[in-house]
């Protein structure tokens, strides 16, 4: 069995001079991480992978999440490739995943997170929002078999 968790960052500013890869979180982007990652906690399954796009904006998401989980921050994974927008490609990456590694986290971006939930997963998303989490199952030991996955955890900022 396969887990990854996909994190889309949180929100982020839009700053004159800065180019989209070197946006920074914003407050509400740094307060809804903290609150997530504080939320699966409980769910986070033992030895895995943090990988993160390396953005600014994710990779300061994915550092909130290590710091929640008491992990060292130089154990985040920077992989340029996951500065994507399309579903495909980022299943591609993840595809790519050393079978090696069960629980996978990625940090990454829109319209390629909602899209690959929505073809990976067994649930209708409409949009995972900023600093939103989505687990998902995956029956076989090869990440480049993943397909079908069933849907174990969602996490949005604003939900009770």
């Amino acid at each position: 069995m396969k887990n990854l968790t996909i994190i889309r960052h949180g929100k982020a500013g839009y700053e004159l001079g800065l180019s989209d890869k070197q946006r920074i979180l914003n407050s509400r982007g740094i307060d809804n991480s903290i609150l997530v990652a504080k939320k699966y906690l409980p769910y986070l399954k033992p030895e895995y992978q943090i990988v993160s796009s390396s953005a600014n904006r994710a990779f300061m998401t994915a550092e909130i999440f290590a710091r929640i989980f008491e992990v060292s921050e130089d154990k985040i994974v920077k992989n340029n490739n996951l500065y994507t927008f399309d579903g495909d490609e980022l299943a591609e990456i993840i595809k790519q995943t050393d079978n090696n590694v069960t629980n996978l986290l990625i940090f990454g971006h829109n319209d390629g997170i909602t899209d690959f939930v929505n073809k990976f997963g067994d649930l209708s998303i409409d949009n995972v929002p900023t600093s939103g989490l989505v687990s998902i199952n995956f029956e076989t030991n090869n990440w480049a078999n993943i397909k079908n996955g069933h849907i174990i955890k969602t996490i949005f900022p604003n939900e009770q």
